[in-house]
């Protein structure tokens, strides 16, 4: 689903779930917070392990549930964006906490992830930066 999401171009809604151990998780399984996303480029690793970029366009809250087959389909409602102040100490350490984490991720992953890394490691603007992770 991924590939034909990557090559069609088409917007996802992302979710986090409330547990990693949920293989395919239910609305019940999921937290009602997520970002409308672009998936930029799959990244595939050892023992089928695959990390997906993707870029956030827009937060929202999952208002209602329509279906659950074949993928989840949810109503929502859009979010207003809240900014950090200008020069926000704690924002800035915590960007580049995330910064070195994803860093880390991809370096696990291992293969074909130079370029990725040394996107993310060029990337000035913070908020694209979270928008992208």
């Amino acid at each position: 689903m991924v590939r034909k999401i990557l090559a069609d171009n088409k917007l996802v809604g992302v979710v986090p779930q409330k547990s990693p151990k949920d293989g395919d998780p239910y609305f019940k399984q999921l937290y009602k917070y997520g970002v409308l996303g672009q998936l930029q480029r799959m990244v595939e690793g050892p023992a089928e392990q695959k990390a997906v970029l993707t870029l956030g366009l827009k937060r929202f809250k999952i208002v209602e549930e329509i279906s659950d087959s074949p993928f989840l389909l949810a109503k929502v409602e859009y979010l207003d964006e809240i900014y950090p102040k200008e020069n926000d100490y704690d924002f800035l350490t915590i960007i580049e906490s995330v910064r070195d984490i994803s860093r880390k991720i991809l370096e696990l992953i291992g293969k074909d992830t130079i370029q990725a890394i040394d996107a993310i490691q060029n990337i000035d603007d913070p908020e694209f930066l979270i928008n992208l992770l």
